[in-house]
C-alpha cells in the first residue's frame, strides 16, 4: 500500500485529483417520435438516477445526487421536479426527513397519479422498515405526506414497486409474516384500503381500467402465476406445466419463542409428502437471508443461494429464519436488531433450529 501510495503521490501533484476523480452528472432529453429530433428539457450539473414523467408529459420527476458515487446516491438523493409550463426544476418538500428513520436513505420507484398532481415514492433505509412518501402540488410548492401503513406490516423488504390505481388510490406490496399482498392507501382518506389476503406472495401487480388488478403470486405449493384480481379473478398463466406431475417441496410459515419471549418465524420448506406423525426425523439446512432489512418469503420458489427447492426435494427440511432486523414483523421487530447485532438475530435462529427439534421434525445430530 506504501509503494501504491508514494506512485500515486508521484504522478499526481495534488492529493484531491487522485482522491476523488471526476463529478458524474446527467442531462434528460425529450424525444420526438416523428422526426426523432431531441431537446434537451434538464441539465442541473446533477446524477440523474430514476426519473418519471405524468401521462399529460407536463411534468418529469427526478430522483437526483450530486454525483453517482454509492455514498451521494444512497445518502443524498432528493426529488426534484421539472415543470414544462415554466420550464423549471424545483425541489419537493423534504420536511418528511426530519421524522426518518434515517435522514440519508435511498429512494425509489417514482409514480405518478393519472392526473399528474400527485407523486409517490419509496424512502429506503438499513436497518429501518422502508416508508412510502406521497408528494402533492399545493400551489407552487410541494407537500409531502407519510404513508400510513396497516399495523405490522411493512412495505417490501427494500422498497416496492407502486402503481396509482386512482387519483387518490395508491397501491403498493405490502409484507406480513412471511406474505405479499398488493395494499393501498387512500390520499383522501388518509387511511389503508381494502383487505388483503393471506398465504400468497405477490411479486408485481398492474392496475387494470376496470378497477382490479393483474398479479403475478405463487403460494407454498405452486410457483408464480399470472392471476387477475377483482370479482372474476382466476389464473391466467401456465408457465409450469412440465411440473404438474412433479413431487414438490411443500412451504409453509412456522413461528417460535425467542429466548426473550419475542416471537419469531420464517419459510419451513418440508420434503413431498413428509409428515412429522411418521415420527422421521429430517436433515436441516438453514438459509440465512442477508439484508438484514429484508425477509425470507413462504412461496415455492427456486433460490439456490439459500438452497430452497433443491435441498428438500433431497430429503433435507430447509428453515429460512426471519430473525430480529428482518421485515414483516412489526417496526418494533426491525428496528431491535440496532445495537444488537450478531446477538439478539443469532439467538432467533438458534431457537428456531430448537423448536424444529422439540416437534421432531430436525434431526438434532444432523
Amino acid at each position: 500500500l506504501d509503494a501504491a501510495r508514494n506512485e500515486l503521490r508521484a504522478k499526481f501533484d495534488n492529493g484531491v485529483e487522485y482522491g476523488h476523480g471526476k463529478r458524474t452528472v446527467s442531462e434528460v432529453f425529450r424525444l420526438d417520435l416523428d422526426n426523432w429530433r431531441t431537446t434537451k428539457v434538464v441539465a442541473e450539473k446533477r446524477y440523474v438516477r430514476e426519473f418519471a414523467v405524468t401521462e399529460a408529459g407536463d411534468k418529469l420527476a427526478m430522483i437526483t445526487a450530486v454525483d453517482d458515487s454509492v455514498v451521494k446516491s444512497e445518502g443524498g438523493s432528493r426529488v426534484d421536479v421539472w415543470n414544462a409550463a415554466e420550464n423549471r426544476v424545483e425541489t419537493t418538500d423534504g420536511s418528511w426527513t426530519k421524522t426518518a428513520g434515517s435522514p440519508y436513505p435511498w429512494l425509489g420507484d417514482l409514480a405518478w397519479n393519472p392526473a399528474g398532481t400527485k407523486l409517490a415514492f419509496c424512502t429506503i433505509f438499513d436497518a429501518y422498515p422502508a416508508e412510502v412518501i406521497v408528494q402533492e402540488a399545493d400551489g407552487d410548492a410541494w407537500k409531502a405526506t407519510r404513508m400510513k401503513r396497516p399495523p405490522g406490516v411493512h412495505v417490501r423488504g427494500y422498497g416496492s414497486p407502486l402503481r396509482w390505481l386512482s387519483d387518490n388510490a395508491l397501491g403498493y406490496l405490502g409484507e406480513k409474516a412471511g406474505y405479499i399482498d398488493v395494499y393501498a392507501y387512500g390520499t383522501e382518506s388518509k387511511d389503508v384500503l381494502g383487505v388483503p389476503r393471506e398465504g400468497v406472495v405477490v411479486y408485481d401487480f398492474a392496475p387494470t381500467p376496470t378497477g382490479g388488478a393483474i398479479t403475478l403470486e405463487g403460494t407454498g405449493i405452486a410457483f408464480p402465476e399470472l392471476h387477475s384480481r377483482g370479482p372474476d379473478g382466476k389464473k391466467l398463466t401456465d408457465l409450469n406445466p412440465q411440473t404438474a406431475n412433479w413431487n414438490l417441496p411443500y412451504v409453509k410459515h412456522v413461528t417460535w419463542k425467542a429466548p426473550d419471549g419475542s416471537t419469531v418465524g420464517g419459510p419451513l420448506e418440508l420434503p413431498f409428502g413428509y409428515s412429522k406423525e411418521s415420527g422421521k426425523k429430517l436433515p436441516l439446512v438453514v438459509a440465512i437471508h442477508g439484508g438484514p432489512t429484508t425477509a425470507s418469503y413462504a412461496d415455492l420458489r427456486f433460490d439456490p443461494h439459500n438452497g430452497r427447492l433443491y435441498f428438500a426435494a433431497k430429503g433435507y427440511a430447509v428453515l429460512c429464519p426471519n430473525y430480529r432486523g428482518s421485515t414483516g414483523y412489526g417496526d418494533k421487530f426491525t428496528t431491535d436488531l440496532v445495537g444488537n447485532e450478531n446477538d439478539l438475530d443469532v439467538k432467533d435462529i438458534l431457537a428456531g433450529i430448537e423448536h424444529l427439534v422439540k416437534e421432531g421434525i430436525a434431526d438434532p445430530d444432523r
